[in-house]
């Protein structure tokens, strides 16, 4: 259990155990908190390779730290690719996560009480029905597939171009912070050749 007053419950498939927030605890029944914890405990189920694909999706900003030699040896061509490959692995991240959620769902002996805990959550949270892209499939949905009517009428989906918009913003702020980062290692070797992190770090940039 942890002391949290966020209501959320989660698989740590590394440790083998499944975890519960405070809050999630104050919000939900026993009833409908065990169906929570059987839904975490078919993710702990999930395969071997399933949960390196999910592991894999926390590794994706490794790439950013070595931007600077990537630039130095493969030039913007490099910095491209770099920027697709962590795209290409989230995506396919979400969609395994997104298929690893729905199988879990089966782990629950009641659907109708696993979705009423999950509304129970969601309004403790003040989480929206309709949350647009991610891993867990959107509540409203989810109620629906499971028999279960909401009593409140289903909200209009999030832009879809908002978080495609976020995205270009954080490359272009990526790509700025990089030249900015980048002038300040010139500027450091340029000053004092014997500062050697800037050269580990941006591939040995060197006064021209």
């Amino acid at each position: 259990m942890i002391e949290w007053e966020y209501a959320n419950a989660l698989a740590l498939s590394m440790a083998g155990r499944v975890a519960v927030t405070r809050g999630a605890i104050d919000a939900l029944d026993r009833e409908q908190l065990g169906s929570v914890i059987d839904h975490e405990l078919g993710h702990l189920a999930e395969p071997r390779h399933t949960r390196r694909v999910r592991l894999a999706r926390l590794t994706v900003v490794i790439p950013f730290v070595a931007l600077g030699p990537i630039v130095d040896t493969f030039g913007l061509w490099g910095l491209g690719l770099t920027f697709v490959g962590v795209i290409l692995m989230s995506g396919i991240a979400r969609r395994v996560g997104r298929s690893m959620e729905e199988h879990a769902n089966g782990h629950s002996e009641d659907p109708e009480v696993y979705t009423r805990a999950l509304e129970a959550i969601y309004r403790a949270n003040d989480a929206p029905g309709i949350l647009g892209t991610g891993v867990h499939p959107n509540l409203y949905d989810r109620m629906i597939a499971a028999g279960v009517t909401p009593d409140w009428p289903r909200p209009l989906p999030p832009s879809r171009w908002r978080p495609r918009l976020a995205m270009v913003a954080a490359l272009l702020i990526a790509g700025f912070g990089i030249g900015f980062l980048r002038l300040i290692a010139y500027v450091v070797t340029s000053m004092a050749p014997e500062a050697s992190w800037a050269a580990a770090l941006w591939g040995g940039v060197q006064p021209g």
